[in-house]
C-alpha cells in the first residue's frame, strides 16, 4: 500500500509543471533545507550531494522543494519534509546537457544494480534448501540493513530517476539507458515498485519501434520479464483494467497488438 501511495504521489507532483526533478550540486558537499526563504532561517534538515529533490516555485533566489527521503519515525514519519534550498546549490534537471543528464542517469541505474547484486547474493548465500529458511534469523543485522537500505536507495535514488527516464528516452532514444533499466528489472524480479512498469510504459507509447526490437534480440526469459513491465504500464498509462475481457480503449489494444504480434 505503501508503495502505490508513494508512486501516486510522484504522479501526481508530475502532474504540476512546476514540480520539476533537481539534483543538489555543491562544493560542500550538501545544501541546507530551510524553513523560509533566507539564509537566517531555521535550518530543518541537510541534503546530501546528488540527492534528487522536487523543486516547486522560485521565490526570489529560493527554490521551494520536496526531499525525497522519506522519515519511518519521529514525529515526521510517513511524510517528506518540504522547505527552501538557494538555487545556486540546486541544478534542474531538465536544464543540464543530456550528456549530464546521461551520466546522472547511468550512475544512479548502475549504484541500484549494484546493491540488487549485493542483496541478492546475500539471500543466495543465506538460504537453507532443507529448511525453506534463511540461515539468520529475519530480525538479523544485514537482514535489516537490505531492508533498510532497499527503502532508501529505492525512494531516494532509484525511483526520482524513473519518473525522468520516460522524458529523456522520448527525447532521445538512447538504447544504453533502457538496456541498463531491462538488465536491473530482470534482478530485481518480484519487486512490489510499480514505477518501472509506469516509466517503461510511456517510452513504449513515445517509441515502440525500437523497444520491439530491443525485445526481439533478447534473452527470452529477461524479454518476458520486461514484457510484463510494458503490459503492466500500457495498462496504467491508458487508465484501463488489464483483466476487463472487454477492452474499448482503442489506443491501448493498438499497442497491445504491438507488442504481442511483434514478440511472441
Amino acid at each position: 500500500m505503501r508503495k502505490i501511495i508513494y508512486v501516486l504521489l510522484l504522479f501526481n507532483l508530475s502532474l504540476n509543471a512546476q514540480n520539476r526533478l533537481a539534483i543538489i550540486l555543491d562544493k560542500d558537499g550538501y545544501a541546507n533545507l530551510r524553513e523560509y526563504p533566507d539564509l537566517k532561517s531555521k535550518i530543518l534538515d541537510t541534503i546530501k550531494q546528488n540527492d534528487f529533490v522536487y523543486c516547486d516555485s522560485l521565490i526570489k533566489d529560493w527554490y521551494k522543494i520536496w526531499e525525497y527521503k522519506w522519515y519511518r519515525s519521529g514525529p515526521n514519519y510517513g511524510k517528506q519534509k518540504n522547505g527552501y534550498v538557494h538555487k545556486s546549490r540546486i541544478r534542474l534537471i531538465e536544464n543540464l546537457t543530456i550528456i549530464e543528464q546521461q551520466k546522472i542517469i547511468l550512475k544512479t541505474l548502475n549504484d541500484y544494480n549494484n546493491f540488487i547484486n549485493e542483496r541478492n547474493a546475500w539471500y543466495k548465500d543465506n538460504y537453507d534448501i532443507k529448511t525453506n529458511s534463511y540461515k539468520d534469523s529475519s530480525g538479523s543485522i544485514k537482514n535489516s540493513y537490505y531492508s533498510d537500505a532497499g527503502f532508501d536507495i529505492t525512494d531516494n535514488k532509484f525511483d526520482p530517476i524513473l519518473n525522468f527516464i520516460e522524458t529523456y528516452y522520448c527525447k532521445t532514444h538512447d538504447i544504453v539507458v533502457l538496456n541498463k533499466l531491462f538488465s536491473i528489472l530482470y534482478e530485481d524480479q518480484g519487486s512490489a515498485n510499480e514505477q518501472p512498469a509506469w516509466s517503461l510504459g510511456k517510452c513504449f507509447v513515445c517509441f515502440p519501434t525500437q523497444i520491439i526490437y530491443m525485445l526481439s534480440k533478447m534473452d527470452k526469459d529477461k524479454a518476458h520479464v520486461v514484457k510484463g513491465h510494458i503490459y503492466f504500464g500500457l495498462a496504467m498509462h491508458f487508465k484501463v483494467n488489464p483483466e476487463d475481457s472487454v477492452q474499448t480503449n482503442k489506443d491501448y489494444l493498438k499497442y497491445i497488438k504491438m507488442l504481442e504480434t511483434k514478440n511472441k
